[in-house]
């Protein structure tokens, strides 16, 4: 009865329009996705005179730094010439639980990059700037509600929940952050292209699509090219792992026990295309079930190993 209620409040004023506060019910998660393999594709309209352009984020693994996980995304911009994407920014984020909010990483500096995602619609809420924005923190207006679509490449896409932040302070119409469950960020400006109006193409989320892609790429599921062996199976001491790429990458390959740990690195970085051979001592490792994994943009192969 009380999501009942909060959804006919919330659907019943316009998304731009002022509110009573309604509880949120949707998981904060939900609104800025982090599983590896996710992309979104967006078109970025900066301030005059600069010209538009297009713009993908991918998250490509997950990693530990300094005892917490992150994620990391890369983010590239197409190149007519090319007729391809061509990276320039790579950053580690992570969800903090504590304050839902997702924090990046660059380098030894971690920033704020959203504000508080459980905030209620119809609330005001403290928000910090963005990685590279100039400013303190200011208040900022919640706006959304539960339902309704969002506008991805052209068509009109049904949403769990959506999620807008009006800063108070803004007089720029129209470019404020906004995220919907469980698309992720959707639209609004960042920080890394001042005052840019970003509206989502394409999005990849949990292995489902949205919209359509700038590029050509293989569906969830489709055969990628990626071979991944481990040799000798069982083994005690060295282990030979082979990896095998239909073209050049960048790769993480990495040992996982049978809890999902992470116990060891092979690689991290740029490999030729075909085969790869990399080193493993299993000496190291207590006896029982492992998977080495190697991850390969949204490409994933995996091969069991046991420890003797």
């Amino acid at each position: 009865m009380r999501r009942l209620l909060a959804l006919s409040l919330a659907l019943a004023a316009p998304l731009g329009a002022r509110a009573q506060v309604v509880p949120d019910t949707t998981p904060p998660a939900r609104y800025y996705p982090l599983g590896v393999g996710d992309a979104w594709e967006y078109h970025v309209v900066p301030l005059a005179p600069e010209p538009a352009f297009e713009e993908r984020r991918e998250i490509v693994r997950d990693t530990v730094i300094e005892g917490t996980s992150y994620v990391v995304q890369t983010r590239a911009r197409w190149s007519v010439a090319q007729a391809a994407w061509v990276p320039y920014a790579r950053l580690s984020l992570r969800y903090d639980a504590a304050t839902t909010r997702v924090v990046a990483r660059a380098g030894a500096q971690e920033y704020t990059v959203v504000c508080p995602l459980d905030a209620a619609f119809g609330s005001v809420v403290d928000c910090l700037p963005e990685p590279g924005a100039n400013g303190a923190p200011e208040d900022q207006d919640v706006v959304g509600g539960y339902g309704g679509t969002v506008d991805v490449g052209g068509t009109a896409v049904p949403v769990e929940a959506r999620k807008r932040f009006d800063s108070r302070m803004q007089v720029w119409p129209n470019v404020f952050p906004e995220y919907a469950a469980p698309l992720g960020y959707v639209r609004g400006y960042s920080a890394f292209c001042t005052l840019c109006d970003e509206r989502l193409l394409y999005a990849r989320v949990s292995g489902v699509t949205y919209g359509s892609p700038l590029a050509a790429e293989p569906a969830p599921g489709a055969d990628d090219g990626l071979a991944l062996r481990a040799t000798p199976n069982p083994a005690r001491g060295p282990v030979a792992v082979r990896l095998v790429l239909p073209a050049p990458a960048s790769a993480f390959v990495a040992v996982y026990d049978a809890l999902g740990r992470r116990v060891a690195v092979l690689h991290d970085g740029p490999l030729a295309a075909g085969p790869a051979a990399l080193a493993l001592d299993a000496g190291r490792l207590v006896p029982g079930v492992y998977v080495v994994r190697a991850t390969v943009g949204a490409a994933r192969a995996s091969a069991p190993l046991v420890i003797r």
